[in-house]
């Protein structure tokens, strides 16, 4: 029986094919998932800032209670309807607050100043004679509407207490935003930078101790042939101890 020869495999002829760089690879693996934990880890920080400043939005509301609803009992108690009205008007300045509403025992609509809320929770906006209006144009953005209410409650010389009606006190999302935009800015800045920053230690750091050594690398085997083996001597332009040093030292122990 005769000896069975094996054949290497064919060599492809023609241009090699199209090969993409391992440190470009490696780079936009790198780069890629850090741009993407970045990502995840600002929008956490965005969602955070935004809860942390509604919540003392609201504890800022709670706090006009006993600022402002022994005044409006009062008023209301000796029907001082001059200073009840200004004690609101006042209130709406306040920077957190879009609209206020006193009513009496009943449920009865007494004053509102601003945008408030009618009985079936839909956006209205107070005209200057206190008579509630549908907002023509449409909800913004972050407009959206949240309220606090508060019991108004007049207590006598005797300390007897009576209620005599409730207190409501509007703010939006706008509000919050607004109190969040500059450490929403100052977040995404933060990011740019440390992302761009990053960007450039990555490219520097993958080109020059992974880049170069394998172009130096690929440049010397492609310049190997049957009539030169040895006579070239693969020399790496780099002094660090790694894997590819030891590829260096290989070689020269070929030759």
């Amino acid at each position: 029986m005769g000896e069975v020869t094996e054949h290497a495999p064919a060599m492809p002829v023609g241009s090699p094919e199209k090969t993409t760089s391992i440190a470009v690879t490696l780079f936009r693996i790198i780069f890629g998932s850090y741009f993407i934990i970045a990502l995840l880890v600002t929008g956490i920080q965005l969602i955070a800032e935004y809860r942390d400043t509604e919540t003392r939005v609201k504890t800022e509301i709670k706090a006009m209670e006993q600022t402002f609803v022994p005044g409006i009992a009062n008023a209301m108690w000796r029907y001082e309807d001059d200073v009840l009205l200004g004690i609101l008007l006042g209130i709406k300045e306040l920077p957190i607050v879009v609209g206020v509403t006193v009513e009496n025992e009943k449920g009865n609509l007494l004053h509102a100043v601003g945008r408030v809320n009618d009985k079936n929770g839909v956006n209205m906006l107070a005209g200057p004679d206190g008579r509630l209006a549908s907002v023509k144009e449409s909800e913004p953005l972050f407009g959206k509407s949240f309220g606090q209410q508060f019991p108004i409650v007049f207590a006598d010389k005797n300390g007897q207490q009576q209620s005599i009606g409730k207190l409501t006190v509007y703010s939006n999302q706008n509000v919050i935003v607004k109190q969040v935009q500059y450490g929403f800015f100052l977040l995404l800045v933060s990011a740019v930078i440390q992302t761009i920053a990053l960007w450039f230690i990555f490219l520097f750091v993958v080109k020059r101790w992974l880049g170069t050594p394998l172009i130096q690398l690929t440049h010397f085997v492609q310049e190997l042939k049957l009539d030169n083996l040895g006579e070239r001597v693969f020399v790496l332009k780099d002094r660090a101890r790694h894997e590819l040093r030891g590829t260096n030292y290989t070689f020269w122990q070929i030759h």
